[in-house]
Protein backbone atom coordinates (compact mmCIF):
# COMPACT_ATOMS: atom_id res chain seq x y z
CA UNK A 1 0.00 0.00 0.00
CA UNK A 2 1.80 3.13 -0.51
CA UNK A 3 0.57 6.51 -1.20
CA UNK A 4 1.64 10.41 -1.65
CA UNK A 5 2.12 10.76 1.98
CA UNK A 6 3.17 7.03 3.18
CA UNK A 7 4.34 3.83 2.32
CA UNK A 8 4.56 0.82 3.84
CA UNK A 9 6.54 -2.46 3.30
CA UNK A 10 6.07 -5.61 5.21
CA UNK A 11 7.89 -9.05 4.17
CA UNK A 12 7.05 -10.74 7.95
CA UNK A 13 8.27 -14.32 7.88
CA UNK A 14 6.49 -17.45 9.93
CA UNK A 15 8.15 -17.96 13.01
CA UNK A 16 7.35 -21.42 13.11
CA UNK A 17 8.55 -22.34 9.69
CA UNK A 18 11.18 -20.37 8.17
CA UNK A 19 11.32 -22.28 4.93
CA UNK A 20 9.72 -19.84 2.94
CA UNK A 21 11.07 -16.84 4.40
CA UNK A 22 13.60 -14.72 3.59
CA UNK A 23 17.22 -15.21 3.87
CA UNK A 24 21.18 -14.07 3.03
CA UNK A 25 22.16 -10.69 3.23
CA UNK A 26 19.96 -7.11 2.93
CA UNK A 27 21.55 -3.85 1.83
CA UNK A 28 18.81 -1.78 3.51
CA UNK A 29 20.11 1.45 1.82
CA UNK A 30 17.76 1.59 -0.80
CA UNK A 31 14.40 0.84 1.34
CA UNK A 32 15.81 3.65 3.12
CA UNK A 33 15.45 5.98 -0.30
CA UNK A 34 12.03 5.83 -0.64
CA UNK A 35 11.14 9.43 0.34
CA UNK A 36 7.72 8.26 2.00
CA UNK A 37 8.64 4.89 3.71
CA UNK A 38 6.81 4.96 7.09
CA UNK A 39 6.50 1.72 8.16
CA UNK A 40 8.96 -1.31 7.66
CA UNK A 41 8.56 -4.76 9.02
CA UNK A 42 11.15 -7.51 7.96
CA UNK A 43 10.55 -10.23 11.51
CA UNK A 44 10.74 -13.35 11.28
CA UNK A 45 12.49 -13.97 8.42
CA UNK A 46 16.29 -15.61 8.40
CA UNK A 47 18.82 -12.63 7.31
CA UNK A 48 22.28 -13.16 8.38
CA UNK A 49 23.58 -9.93 8.05
CA UNK A 50 22.07 -6.11 7.28
CA UNK A 51 24.15 -3.56 5.75
CA UNK A 52 23.65 0.15 5.39
CA UNK A 53 25.33 2.28 3.08
CA UNK A 54 24.37 6.04 2.99
CA UNK A 55 23.39 8.78 4.72
CA UNK A 56 20.17 8.38 6.92
CA UNK A 57 19.88 11.82 7.94
CA UNK A 58 18.40 12.38 4.04
CA UNK A 59 16.40 10.01 4.02
CA UNK A 60 13.41 7.86 5.20
CA UNK A 61 12.65 10.71 7.32
CA UNK A 62 8.73 9.88 7.46
CA UNK A 63 9.75 6.01 9.04
CA UNK A 64 8.54 5.55 12.41
CA UNK A 65 7.76 1.96 12.40
CA UNK A 66 10.43 -0.80 12.28
CA UNK A 67 10.65 -4.14 12.80
CA UNK A 68 13.95 -6.60 12.25
CA UNK A 69 12.82 -9.15 15.06
CA UNK A 70 13.47 -12.97 15.23
CA UNK A 71 15.95 -13.20 12.26
CA UNK A 72 17.96 -15.92 13.61
CA UNK A 73 21.76 -15.55 13.98
CA UNK A 74 21.53 -11.81 12.61
CA UNK A 75 24.65 -9.79 12.61
CA UNK A 76 24.11 -6.49 13.95
CA UNK A 77 26.80 -4.34 11.66
CA UNK A 78 26.41 -1.30 13.72
CA UNK A 79 22.84 -1.40 13.49
CA UNK A 80 21.92 0.82 16.50
CA UNK A 81 24.31 3.95 14.94
CA UNK A 82 21.93 4.14 11.74
CA UNK A 83 18.79 3.20 13.76
CA UNK A 84 19.40 6.12 15.97
CA UNK A 85 19.31 8.75 13.07
CA UNK A 86 15.70 7.97 12.34
CA UNK A 87 14.37 10.65 14.15
CA UNK A 88 10.93 9.93 13.69
CA UNK A 89 10.60 6.18 14.97
CA UNK A 90 8.22 5.33 17.42
CA UNK A 91 8.18 1.83 17.29
CA UNK A 92 11.01 -0.28 17.27
CA UNK A 93 11.82 -4.23 17.25
CA UNK A 94 15.15 -5.87 17.59
CA UNK A 95 14.07 -8.74 20.04
CA UNK A 96 16.87 -11.63 19.10
CA UNK A 97 19.29 -9.49 17.10
CA UNK A 98 23.04 -9.55 19.34
CA UNK A 99 23.71 -6.79 20.35
CA UNK A 100 26.60 -7.45 22.51
CA UNK A 101 29.11 -5.36 20.73
CA UNK A 102 27.28 -2.17 21.22
CA UNK A 103 28.33 -1.08 24.24
CA UNK A 104 26.96 2.10 24.14
CA UNK A 105 23.52 0.53 23.02
CA UNK A 106 21.54 3.19 25.61
CA UNK A 107 23.44 6.24 24.81
CA UNK A 108 22.43 5.38 21.08
CA UNK A 109 18.83 4.42 21.22
CA UNK A 110 17.82 7.47 23.45
CA UNK A 111 19.17 9.85 20.00
CA UNK A 112 15.73 8.66 19.64
CA UNK A 113 13.28 12.02 20.23
CA UNK A 114 9.50 10.14 19.26
CA UNK A 115 10.24 6.58 20.51
CA UNK A 116 7.21 4.83 22.05
CA UNK A 117 7.67 1.58 22.17
CA UNK A 118 11.44 0.23 22.20
CA UNK A 119 11.66 -4.26 22.43
CA UNK A 120 14.79 -5.46 22.62
CA UNK A 121 14.60 -8.68 24.00
CA UNK A 122 17.14 -11.15 23.74
CA UNK A 123 20.22 -8.98 22.53
CA UNK A 124 22.75 -9.50 24.56
CA UNK A 125 22.76 -6.35 26.13
CA UNK A 126 25.53 -5.22 28.34
CA UNK A 127 25.75 -2.34 31.26
CA UNK A 128 22.31 -1.49 32.79
CA UNK A 129 24.26 0.57 35.57
CA UNK A 130 24.72 2.92 35.60
CA UNK A 131 23.16 3.78 31.93
CA UNK A 132 19.94 3.75 32.94
CA UNK A 133 19.81 6.89 35.14
CA UNK A 134 21.01 8.73 32.03
CA UNK A 135 17.89 7.73 29.90
CA UNK A 136 16.09 10.46 28.74
CA UNK A 137 12.37 8.70 27.35
CA UNK A 138 10.09 11.52 27.53
CA UNK A 139 7.78 9.73 24.83
CA UNK A 140 8.30 6.05 25.76
CA UNK A 141 5.59 4.25 26.67
CA UNK A 142 6.89 0.39 26.64
CA UNK A 143 10.65 -0.63 27.58
CA UNK A 144 10.92 -4.65 26.49
CA UNK A 145 14.50 -5.82 27.67
CA UNK A 146 14.24 -8.92 28.80
CA UNK A 147 16.59 -12.09 28.52
CA UNK A 148 19.80 -10.15 28.64
CA UNK A 149 22.87 -10.05 30.28
CA UNK A 150 23.96 -6.94 31.04
CA UNK A 151 27.03 -7.97 32.26
CA UNK A 152 30.60 -8.14 30.48
CA UNK A 153 32.36 -11.74 30.67
CA UNK A 154 35.60 -10.20 31.79
CA UNK A 155 34.30 -8.50 34.66
CA UNK A 156 35.39 -8.77 38.31
CA UNK A 157 32.62 -10.85 40.87
CA UNK A 158 32.15 -7.69 42.23
CA UNK A 159 31.84 -5.13 39.13
CA UNK A 160 29.02 -8.25 37.62
CA UNK A 161 27.00 -8.07 41.04
CA UNK A 162 27.13 -3.76 40.42
CA UNK A 163 26.79 -4.22 36.80
CA UNK A 164 22.95 -6.28 37.53
CA UNK A 165 21.32 -3.58 40.13
CA UNK A 166 19.31 -1.05 38.93
CA UNK A 167 20.17 2.63 39.55
CA UNK A 168 19.24 4.45 42.46
CA UNK A 169 18.89 7.65 40.30
CA UNK A 170 15.16 8.72 38.78
CA UNK A 171 15.45 8.43 34.89
CA UNK A 172 13.14 10.65 32.89
CA UNK A 173 10.53 7.99 32.18
CA UNK A 174 7.27 10.52 32.23
CA UNK A 175 5.65 8.56 29.80
CA UNK A 176 6.47 4.87 30.60
CA UNK A 177 2.93 2.77 30.73
CA UNK A 178 4.99 -0.82 30.54
CA UNK A 179 8.85 -2.07 31.75
CA UNK A 180 9.42 -5.56 31.50
CA UNK A 181 12.88 -6.17 33.00
CA UNK A 182 12.08 -10.84 33.07
CA UNK A 183 14.77 -13.03 32.98
CA UNK A 184 17.88 -10.52 33.41
CA UNK A 185 19.74 -12.40 36.45
CA UNK A 186 19.37 -8.60 37.90
CA UNK A 187 19.90 -8.20 41.46
CA UNK A 188 19.79 -5.90 45.04
CA UNK A 189 16.59 -3.62 46.05
CA UNK A 190 13.76 -2.08 44.02
CA UNK A 191 15.08 1.80 43.62
CA UNK A 192 12.16 4.18 44.92
CA UNK A 193 11.95 5.71 41.93
CA UNK A 194 10.01 2.66 40.37
CA UNK A 195 6.56 4.35 42.55
CA UNK A 196 7.45 7.71 41.16
CA UNK A 197 7.08 6.72 37.13
CA UNK A 198 3.10 7.74 37.73
CA UNK A 199 1.75 6.53 34.31
CA UNK A 200 3.48 2.96 34.56
CA UNK A 201 0.79 0.12 34.71
CA UNK A 202 2.75 -3.18 33.75
CA UNK A 203 5.95 -3.78 35.97
CA UNK A 204 7.08 -7.17 35.01
CA UNK A 205 10.37 -8.09 37.13
CA UNK A 206 9.98 -12.15 37.25
CA UNK A 207 13.01 -14.44 37.53
CA UNK A 208 15.51 -12.26 38.98
CA UNK A 209 17.41 -12.22 41.61
CA UNK A 210 16.11 -8.97 43.20
CA UNK A 211 15.86 -8.82 47.05
CA UNK A 212 14.50 -6.87 49.96
CA UNK A 213 11.14 -5.43 51.08
CA UNK A 214 8.07 -5.11 48.77
CA UNK A 215 7.30 -1.26 49.86
CA UNK A 216 7.13 2.29 48.58
CA UNK A 217 8.29 1.60 45.05
CA UNK A 218 5.18 -0.15 43.88
CA UNK A 219 2.96 2.86 42.41
CA UNK A 220 -0.49 3.35 43.10
CA UNK A 221 -1.67 3.05 39.23
CA UNK A 222 -0.40 -0.52 38.63
CA UNK A 223 -2.37 -3.41 36.93
CA UNK A 224 -0.80 -5.59 36.52
CA UNK A 225 2.89 -6.66 38.81
CA UNK A 226 4.60 -9.84 37.90
CA UNK A 227 7.54 -10.50 40.93
CA UNK A 228 7.43 -14.27 40.61
CA UNK A 229 11.30 -16.31 41.52
CA UNK A 230 12.96 -13.25 43.02
CA UNK A 231 14.45 -13.49 46.72
CA UNK A 232 12.33 -10.60 48.33
CA UNK A 233 11.54 -11.16 52.06
CA UNK A 234 9.12 -9.65 54.70
CA UNK A 235 5.46 -9.40 54.54
CA UNK A 236 3.24 -8.61 52.02
CA UNK A 237 2.58 -5.10 52.49
CA UNK A 238 -0.99 -4.23 53.33
CA UNK A 239 -0.80 -1.09 50.71
CA UNK A 240 -0.72 -3.98 48.48
CA UNK A 241 -5.14 -3.48 49.01
CA UNK A 242 -4.75 0.55 48.29
CA UNK A 243 -3.74 -0.02 44.93
CA UNK A 244 -7.34 0.39 43.27
CA UNK A 245 -6.25 -0.73 39.53
CA UNK A 246 -4.39 -4.01 39.64
CA UNK A 247 -5.94 -7.11 38.28
CA UNK A 248 -2.98 -9.09 38.04
CA UNK A 249 -0.30 -10.16 41.15
CA UNK A 250 2.18 -12.60 41.50
CA UNK A 251 3.92 -12.56 44.05
CA UNK A 252 4.87 -16.38 43.91
CA UNK A 253 8.36 -16.78 46.06
CA UNK A 254 9.65 -18.98 48.94
CA UNK A 255 11.02 -15.84 51.23
CA UNK A 256 8.11 -14.21 51.21
CA UNK A 257 6.06 -14.75 54.86
CA UNK A 258 3.55 -13.61 56.99
CA UNK A 259 -0.42 -13.64 56.48
CA UNK A 260 -1.64 -12.92 53.12
CA UNK A 261 -3.90 -9.75 52.71
CA UNK A 262 -7.43 -10.24 52.68
CA UNK A 263 -8.02 -8.69 49.43
CA UNK A 264 -5.63 -10.94 47.44
CA UNK A 265 -7.46 -12.98 46.15
CA UNK A 266 -10.53 -10.93 46.23
CA UNK A 267 -10.38 -7.97 44.15
CA UNK A 268 -8.19 -9.40 41.67
CA UNK A 269 -8.69 -11.49 38.52
CA UNK A 270 -5.49 -13.14 38.96
CA UNK A 271 -3.33 -13.70 41.63
CA UNK A 272 -0.50 -16.48 42.33
CA UNK A 273 0.67 -16.22 46.12
CA UNK A 274 1.72 -20.15 46.69
CA UNK A 275 4.11 -19.69 48.65
CA UNK A 276 1.66 -18.70 51.53
CA UNK A 277 -0.79 -20.23 53.59
CA UNK A 278 -2.32 -17.62 56.12
CA UNK A 279 -4.95 -15.15 55.17
CA UNK A 280 -5.36 -11.87 57.07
Amino acid sequence: MQSKTSQIYRIHGNHVNKLHCLTGELNISSLFELQFLSFLELGNNDFSIIHYHGQVKNSSNNLHHLDLSDNGNLKADHMLHWISNLFFLQYQDLTGINLQDETNWLQLVRLLPSISQLHLEYCGLQDIYPSLQYANFTALNVLDLSNNDFVQANYFPLKKFIARQLPQTFPHFQSLDSLFLDDNDLNGSIPNWMGQVEKLKNLYLPRNSFSGAISYWVGQNIIALQLRSNLFSGNIPTTICKLDFIKILDLSNKKLSGPIPSCCGVSLCEVSLSAFRNVE
